[in-house]
């Protein structure tokens, strides 16, 4: 691959991130410039329109006097993708139905455009960047409002018949009494993501329990782990059933695709060793019940995503990466 300039742009349902790096011959990757936005203006500005902006100001900050030098640009977006077309459905960070985002940027900017699911984008920047590069099997699991994870299997992302490949937020955990935003019952979401984990806190301070939760004049998932790092008996519990769910639904990942690394990220994963450990302690009984478990469920194989890598950026830097890489083997095919 020849040196080139790639950009790559997060679309997240607050700020929309995109990073300038310079890629060289031998595919080493140099951050030049980073810029980001809230998505949304109090001039009414279309959210499209705004991340137009930013990477304009990202070219301006790059010294690029000219977008076609590009050598493409990799979006993340959340919502039903199509990489084939760049056609979005259920943009809803873009406030639109659908939208053929992919061609729009390549008209706007003069070069090839690549855009992903924002779950599969950071599992691919983390096989790009993160693990070693002995594994192409993982996931990245995304654990914050809600919970979502990105495939990659033999190095490829895994999208599945219909692009849902990784959707494990609305796998079927148990019946309980919330209702999940996809409509269903008993979804993982319900149980592990950041509303599940502050409701859970909310139910123990209205228990009458005595708890530290209770000195939150707001709670959150956040606050449920601070206390349980500080051994509070209430917010230890709440963190220990959700490490346990946790557990069974990436045991289930394990087993399906035999997974060489999973990386968990999201906001809620910033809790670090509080979430990891419970996860960690359910695996262990799990390996001790079960010969299978004690091959498969090494805890080499999970790992928090560090709170200063930009998982998002870099995972659509990943996706302009692999745009080079097609642009790249269809030259040597027609050479050839």
């Amino acid at each position: 691959m020849s040196s080139q300039y790639l950009v790559g742009i997060d679309i997240g349902g607050t700020n929309v991130d995109a990073l300038l790096v310079w890629c060289s011959e031998e595919n080493e990757v140099e951050q030049v410039a980073f810029h980001t936005s809230p998505i949304r203006s109090l001039d009414g500005k279309r959210p499209i329109d705004i991340v137009i902006e930013v990477v304009d100001e990202l070219l301006i900050m790059g010294q690029i006097e000219n977008s076609a030098d590009l050598g493409g640009i990799g979006v993340g977006v959340p919502g039903l993708v199509d990489p084939k077309t760049g056609k979005v459905s259920l943009a809803v960070n873009l406030d639109e139905d659908s939208m053929m985002l992919g061609p729009l940027l390549e008209a706007r900017f003069g070069c090839p455009v690549l855009v992903e699911n924002d779950a599969n984008a950071v599992a691919l920047g983390a096989y790009r960047f993160l693990v070693d590069q002995s594994i192409e099997h993982l996931a990245f699991v995304t654990l914050g409002t809600g919970v979502g994870s990105g495939l990659i299997l033999h190095g490829k992302v895994f999208h599945g018949a219909q692009n849902m490949a990784g959707e494990i937020g609305h796998m079927f955990i148990k019946e309980n009494d919330v209702r999940c935003s996809c409509g269903a019952n008993g979804c993982l979401e319900t149980f592990v993501a950041g509303p599940a984990i502050k409701r859970m806190g909310e139910k123990v301070c209205a228990s009458g329990r005595e708890t530290s939760l209770k000195n939150y004049s707001e709670m959150s998932a956040a606050a449920v782990f601070t206390e349980a790092d500080k051994n509070d008996p209430a917010a230890v519990e709440i963190v220990n059933e959700v490490g346990i769910i946790l557990a069974r639904a990436l045991q289930g990942l394990i087993m399906s695709f035999d997974l060489q690394k999973i990386v968990i990220g999201g906001g809620i994963s910033r809790a670090g060793n509080t979430l990891l450990n419970p996860v960690l302690n359910e695996w262990k009984r799990m390996r001790n019940d079960s010969v299978m478990a004690a091959e498969m469920l090494q805890p080499r194989k999970l790992m928090i995503c560090p709170a200063t890598y930009r998982a998002g950026a870099w995972g659509a830097v990943a996706v302009a990466l692999s745009q080079s890489d097609l642009i790249q083997a269809k030259l040597v095919a027609q050479i050839n």
